[in-house]
Order: structure tokens, then sequence, then C-alpha cells
């Protein structure tokens, strides 16, 4: 009898984050130097009650760390289950001369896993992806959140870097719910320093964003607080002569203590939110503003422009 050959690619799991306020859960795979962002939500098995099911009872896995002697490797496995035609199509690379860029900026796809019949699927999402944040420790053991800066957006990291030196200058309060600049990633490249990152605020959200937080059932006194923070911290900016920019309610991230913290001072704009003749003035933050609090008013996305 021939010897059975099993070709699953070696891949791993860098980072699992789901909402104990709603059933969306993302996973950060690697797999041949590649990474995958795959997201997941009750309402893509809506087609298979027993897929629906399973996928529930890992999110309670993942709550509890075991289950019926199931842990989160088996809800790792479940998921990387419809991925792996995917990673079979991929070309293991030699580390070998790897060079720093390929590193920090692996080449990345996002998919969205869902049930189809009885069977899961993965499908890659074409919209671009957002710069990755990811969690750090400095030596005297502050967290810290590192943004990966793309090399090619100098102006944007300019831009951001003054807005946070100025809100350094103007000595705003520590209680002002904002991102903030601890540092820099730094590297030398012949001999010209190249910025790879920024080390801002950790805050400890869970990747909770407005965007998310505002759910139909959120009650009043949440909608009523979340909209009074955002609107007496902008005000708090724009009296310090500080423009948001790209305003919009997924820069507001949400902590486990229910606060509402305005964060990313790059230059740019988001259609829905904010018109291109206003994106990175004070006007655009308050036209951004009105669409987020009738958004938390009603729980249902910005009106189109």
């Amino acid at each position: 009898m021939d010897d059975i050959v099993d070709d699953t690619p070696f891949w791993s799991v860098l980072e699992f984050t789901y909402s104990d306020r709603s059933t969306d859960s993302e996973f950060v795979m690697m797999c041949h130097q590649h990474r995958f962002i795959v997201r997941l939500s009750v309402e893509q098995f809506i087609t298979s009650p027993q897929l629906r099911e399973r996928y529930l009872f890992f999110l309670d896995v993942a709550e509890h760390f075991e289950l019926d002697g199931y842990t989160v490797d088996d809800f790792y496995d479940w998921v990387a289950e419809p991925m792996l035609p995917i990673f079979r199509e991929l070309s293991p690379r030699n580390h070998i001369g790897s060079t720093l860029d390929e590193f920090l900026f692996p080449e990345t796809q996002v998919h969205v896993v869902f049930a189809d019949g009885d069977s899961m699927v993965a499908e890659e999402q074409q919209e671009a992806e957002d710069i990755p944040q990811v969690k750090v420790f400095l030596k005297d053991g502050t967290a810290a959140y590192l943004k990966l800066i793309d090399p090619g957006d100098k102006s944007i990291l300019l831009h951001e870097i003054e807005t946070y030196r100025k809100i350094h200058d103007v000595h705003l309060g520590k209680t002002l719910r904002i991102s903030r600049l601890i540092g820099l990633v730094q590297a030398i490249d012949d001999e010209d320093v190249v910025i790879y990152g920024l080390l801002l605020t950790y805050l400890d959200c869970g990747h909770m964003t407005l965007l998310c937080a505002v759910q139909l059932e959120t009650p009043t006194n949440l909608r009523t607080r979340w909209a009074t923070q955002v609107s007496d911290t902008l005000a708090r900016l724009h009296d310090a002569g500080i423009v948001w920019g790209d305003a919009k309610a997924d820069n507001i991230l949400v902590d486990q203590h229910d606060n509402a913290w305005i964060i990313d001072f790059g230059r740019g704009y988001t259609e829905g939110w904010v018109e291109p003749g206003l994106a990175g003035t004070r006007e655009g933050d308050l036209q951004a503003l009105d669409r987020i609090i009738e958004f938390i008013r009603t729980a249902e996305g910005p009106t189109s422009l």
C-alpha cells in the first residue's frame, strides 16, 4: 500500500479577534510569507443551520478557552479548512535574503468564509485594506500599537507626524480620548533613514470601532454617551487648531469601558462621510461629525453624498 502524502502546507494564526457584542470574528493567518485576513460572521452561515451552530459553538470555545474537549486550536483548524486550497497554490519561499519590506509588508489578501450549502468556502474581497496595527511592547513593558506605514505614503506620513507634534505642543490634557504618538520605528536603508511605522497609544478595545459597536439593540444611554464624547473631543481639538482629517465612524474606537476614542490623524477622506472638497478641513470634520451622530442615533450607515 502506498504511503499517504500529506500535502497540507504549513500555516499559522498570528492574530485572532472577536467581539462580545456581535458574532464577527477575524483571523490573521500566514502561509509561505503571505498574509491572509479571514473574516466570519453568523450571517454568512444563514444557508446552513448546521454550520451556523458550529460557528456559534466555536465562539463559545474561544470565550471559555476550552469547551466539551475543544480548544481555540480546533477553531483555527475549522476556519483554515476552506483556505487550504488557496494555501496549496502558493509556492514556498526561501527565507534567506528576505528584506525588511517583505517582513513588514507581506503580500496580503482578505477573504470572507461563508456557507455554500453545507460546505464552507472562502472568497477573496477585492477592496483595499487599511494598513494594519500590531500590538507591541516597549522595553519598559508599555504596550503600544505599531501602525505600519506604506513606504509610498511619505506625504501622508509627514502630515500625520506633524499633527501629532501639534497635539503634543498644545498640551492637551491626558484625559482627552485621542490616540497619541509615542515614537517611530525606523531603519537605515542605503544611508537614508526610512520610517516603517508609528508607535501609538495602546487602547484596550479589542479592535472594536464605533461602526461595529453601534447595533440596533444598543441602548439609548450608550448612544448618547458616544455622541457626546466624540462631539466634545472634536470641539477641543478644533479649539486647539487641530483638524481630525479622515473623520468617520471607523476611526473611532470603543474601549472595554464603553468610551469612544478618536484615532487616525492622517490626511485623507472617506466617501460617504466627508465631501472631497472639504477633506482635511474643520468644515469637513464637522460634516463628518453630523453624519457620525446620525449613524449613532439610527444605527444605520451614512447617507450617500
